[in-house]
């Protein structure tokens, strides 16, 4: 077999007598790419390499009882001092056996001291030898896993419907809790009671959905349920305007009226209650108690109505008392 010296002088030999320009480009390349390995070979043979390295860790506890919040460290540096071909080994991660943490109480501290590692750490790195941890503590964030039913509710207020519709029922909603399981801090800290916001529908007719579950914010927090039921009434409300005959209260002089004698007044009643519109019943009054001499005004008022009348406003709420004679 050839030696590289002989090697190297057979290539300068046809670097100096080249037959073609592509021939004295590979030339040169092979030069650079055998004294490029002469070099990293050479370098890889030295023994006082000083550098840095992650070396692998794991955690172990019951995770049935515990969960990391946040993701777990994989690895610990290290300044280390050993052979180029051990250091690149082991910065291959070849011959490290990860170091396994074990906790038996998780929730009860945040980290782990480096220096408890360094005992485990030398055997599975000889010959390579440790100066020192780069970090003098390994945190993490590991939870105890709880369970808290929290009663659900709807936002009513964020309800949209069709004009002159209204809600005419409570909301009612299946089933009426949930159950979160997840991270101690991350489940305590759910609202009470939890709520489902409502979708941006225009609602015209009674309302039996599902609605899909909010998400809690984090992949850790898990619902018992996805989604719930949710059912509630409407129904679409007829404006009416009428004018209403005033009933005089307290007038003890007959020659006294009022005017006008009607009174007009706005209200509004149930779509399916409209056949009976003509029976529905409003009762006002003007009572000379509330006699204002300054503009011989009573003040309306009503007396009595009928029970599906709803948003009765008075648009003539004031009469002038006049004399019949």
């Amino acid at each position: 077999m050839r030696s590289a010296e002989e090697i190297i002088e057979k290539l300068k030999r046809s670097f100096n007598a080249p037959r073609t320009k592509d021939e004295k480009i590979k030339v040169v390349v092979c030069c650079i790419l055998i004294s490029t390995t002469f070099w990293f070979f050479s370098a890889l043979n030295k023994s006082d390499y000083v550098t840095q390295i992650n070396y692998p860790i794991v955690f172990d506890f019951d995770t049935e009882r515990y969960v990391a919040v946040e993701p777990l460290p994989k690895h610990i540096s290290l300044e280390v001092t050993g052979g180029g071909w051990d250091l690149m080994t082991r910065g291959l991660g070849f011959g490290m056996v990860p170091i396994v943490i074990s906790l038996d109480d998780p929730a009860k501290s945040n980290f782990k001291l480096s220096a408890t590692l360094r005992g485990e750490l030398s055997p599975g790195l000889e010959p390579v030898t440790v100066n020192y941890m780069l970090k003098d503590s390994i945190f993490y964030h590991i939870e105890p896993i709880i369970s808290r039913d929290v009663p659900l509710s709807f936002d009513s207020a964020g309800i949209q419907l069709a004009p002159n519709y209204r809600l005419t029922s409570a909301i009612s909603l299946e089933p009426l809790r949930v159950t979160f399981t997840g991270p101690k801090s991350l489940v305590n800290a759910l609202p009470s009671p939890y709520t489902l916001p409502a979708s941006g529908d225009a609602y015209d007719d009674p309302v039996e959905e599902k609605f899909d579950l909010p998400e809690s914010g984090s992949e850790l927090v898990r619902p018992n349920i996805s989604e719930v039921k949710v059912s509630f009434e409407v129904e679409e409300f007829v404006p009416y305007k009428k004018a209403i005959k005033v009933m005089r209260l307290n007038f003890n002089d007959s020659n006294l009226a009022v005017s006008p004698s009607e009174a007009e007044v706005a209200y509004t009643i149930k779509k399916s209650e409209e056949v009976h519109a003509d029976s529905l019943y409003i009762t006002l009054i003007a009572d000379f108690y509330t006699f204002n001499p300054q503009d011989s005004s009573v003040t309306v008022s009503v007396a009595a109505k009928a029970a599906h009348i709803r948003d009765l406003v008075l648009l003539t709420d004031k009469v002038k008392v006049i004399s019949n004679e």
